[in-house]
């Protein structure tokens, strides 16, 4: 049996910000769910709200991926490890349990919702295209049922239209 784990104040630091790293993505998961939702329904208020919240929790998650990197340099300073020995595995291998489960285990969190958000995002990129698209092929529709061909520039709106406005730009 061995003696009770040795203390590294830096691992502790580590893992608390690995946690908080963890958290901001389990709410950027939430957000991306929520955000699905508001494009189907064409909740465009609620897409927006979504949109700030999200950004909110990117600059979190900004934040601290800046402190992870420097408590992972304390981390592995403390464990006498050479720099390009600086990534969690090599960190954990170092410390020993009881760091090694717990960091393994925020890690593997880490890695699952990150690929849970990526393909979330890609979700929701590809409805947001299928929206515009839909969008863009109604206006074409119009377009067709008037006869006419708008465009976005005020001027080539007035010669296609006989002077008439195609478009209400004023909102």
């Amino acid at each position: 049996m061995s003696g009770p784990a040795k203390e590294y104040p830096a691992l502790d630091t580590l893992e608390a910000v690995l946690r908080r790293l963890d958290a901001a993505h389990r709410k950027l998961l939430g957000e991306a769910d929520l955000k699905r939702k508001a494009i189907v329904e064409g909740d465009l208020a609620g897409l927006e709200a979504i949109v700030g919240r999200e950004r909110a929790l990117v600059d979190t998650v900004r934040r601290e991926e800046g402190r992870r990197l420097a408590a992972a340099r304390v981390a592995r300073q403390a464990l006498g490890l050479p720099e390009a020995q600086g990534k969690l595995s090599d960190l954990t291998r170092a410390a020993g349990e009881p760091w090694a489960g717990r960091l393994e285990t925020l890690r593997a969190r880490l890695r699952e919702a990150l690929t849970a958000l990526r393909a979330k995002v890609r979700l929701n990129q590809e409805l947001l295209k299928a929206s515009l698209d839909h969008v863009a092929g109604f206006l074409g529709s119009l377009r067709e049922a008037n006869g006419a061909r708008p465009t976005y520039t005020a001027r080539a709106q007035k010669a296609q239209s006989g002077g008439r406005p195609l478009m209400d730009t004023s909102a």
